[in-house]
């Protein structure tokens, strides 16, 4: 009887200390059942009536064990935030929670994002399973979390000084990118993010203190990266402004504080590039003047450094020339352009000079645009754009000429390319474009000969 006893202490303990593996429910079931028999056979229960309640007992300690083993999920409406730390000790868990794990979740629900974010904290038996992205990639799509904060804690002695050795690494979703833009947004996290850490003892808890809020600050910096890779520029740009402010008490001499306080500027000015894109493409569906007013108001918002990005400067002309048709003002902006080789800036140089009278300039560039890549979202936007600005000022019937030869050499239409080059030629006066006439009457003769064959 005693060494019964001292089996089941064993069993018991064992349950304790393992009761999330299989082996553990197993033994429990068994457990639960001698002494469920044992209480049975005493009371002289019916023996149908004791397998039923055996046999309830087992579902129950199933569904039971299920239910405490199952990973938390995000809840619907939040930032899923998981913090997945290994420890090699129980007292190092218990140490590592009480000092940094909780600090991370007090300090994820501050500040003007802190409501957003739903913590999920993942138990010792999984964070252990947890070692590489791989690893944590499928543990945020269980949690259904947008952010996973995974590593180890070890205790070790270093010259003699007992040290906590933290090694912390994260992943975070976005949508898909391109793979240039996704190493350097792997490049941006590694180098921002405390990974390898030794912490004395003798003290830790401001140290760790520290390393959460360290962690915290660069979480909510690439988790608004990953926001506005996204799309969601106002989400990103709460969460910049969040680690701007929380920034603000911090030590600047700190290398990695010092880089996000340049850094975030910066992004925050992308949000303002991103959201003049959007205005403009929103003016070529719907032609609405607050788009253009929106273009220029998020235009002036962009950080001084940026405004000679390509980018920027063709939203610039844009912007110039539709409020207020100053096309020389356009072509000026476009010309400061670093990147010239490509189709968009050859099409929009080629439209600036044909709206200026200057086709001979405005078909060298055409025919320049034509030997680069273009996309089928560009090629409608550029015939959009024009078609508006002919229907907008039909006296500038000479963009007919444009949109001729792009419907020709561009889009392959050649039968639009005749209607609008012979719209091109009824046009006007006999004075006026007399040789660029000359060559469309050419071009009609080869487009009817090619049509012919």
């Amino acid at each position: 009887m005693l060494k019964l006893s001292v089996t089941l202490d064993k069993i018991i303990e064992h349950i304790q200390n393992n009761w999330h593996t299989k082996i553990s429910l197993i033994l429990s079931i068994f457990v639960a059942s001698i002494l469920e028999i044992s209480l049975l056979i005493y009371s002289k229960v019916d023996l149908n009536f004791s397998i039923v309640i055996i046999f309830v007992s087992v579902i129950l300690l199933i569904g039971t064990w299920l239910y405490a083993k199952k990973i938390p999920t995000t809840r619907k409406g939040k930032i899923g935030f998981v913090v997945c730390i290994a420890c090699s000790t129980d007292d190092e868990e218990k140490k590592i929670r009480e000092d940094f794990i909780i600090p991370l979740r007090q300090l994820i629900a501050t500040g003007q994002t802190g409501a957003a974010f739903y913590f999920i904290e993942i138990p010792q038996y999984v964070a252990r399973t947890v070692i590489v992205p791989d690893d944590a990639n499928e543990l945020r799509l269980k949690c259904k979390a947008h952010f996973v904060l995974y590593g180890r804690v070890r205790l070790r002695e270093l010259n003699g000084v007992m040290q906590h050795f933290i090694d912390l690494d994260g992943v975070v979703t976005h949508r898909p990118i391109t793979k240039k833009v996704s190493k350097s947004f792997s490049d941006e996290f590694a180098e921002l993010l405390p990974r390898k850490i030794g912490i004395p003892t003798e003290n830790d808890l401001l140290t760790f203190h520290f390393t959460s809020e360290w962690a915290i600050i660069v979480a909510k910096y690439v988790i608004g990266i990953a926001a506005s890779y996204s799309g969601d520029l106002d989400y990103a740009e709460s969460l910049y402004i969040d680690s701007l402010e929380q920034l603000q008490t911090k030590d600047h001499g700190f290398p990695v504080y010092a880089k996000l306080i340049q850094r975030i500027p910066k992004r925050i000015s992308e949000l303002y590039e991103a959201r003049a894109q959007v205005s403009y493409l929103r003016w070529s569906k719907e032609h609405q003047l607050s788009d253009i007013q929106q273009l220029e108001k998020n235009l002036s918002r962009i950080d001084v450094s940026r405004q000679m990005q390509p980018r920027v400067l063709n939203l610039r002309a844009i912007d110039l020339f539709i409020s207020k048709r100053d096309a020389k003002g356009a072509l000026r902006i476009l010309k400061q352009s670093s990147e010239k080789n490509s189709a968009v800036w050859h099409l929009n140089v080629a439209f600036l000079f044909a709206y200026s009278c200057d086709l001979k300039n405005a078909l060298r560039h055409y025919k320049k645009a034509i030997t680069f890549p273009i996309d089928s979202a560009t090629i409608s936007q550029i015939e959009d754009f024009i078609c508006v600005i002919i229907e907008d000022e039909p006296k500038k019937y000479q963009l007919y000429f444009s949109l001729g030869y792009f419907n020709w050499k561009v889009k392959g239409d050649k039968k639009q390319a005749i209607k609008d080059f012979r719209k091109f030629l009824s046009s006007g006066s006999d004075s006026e474009f007399v040789s660029d006439k000359e060559l469309v009457r050419s071009w009609l003769t080869t487009l009817k000969t090619e049509s012919d064959s």
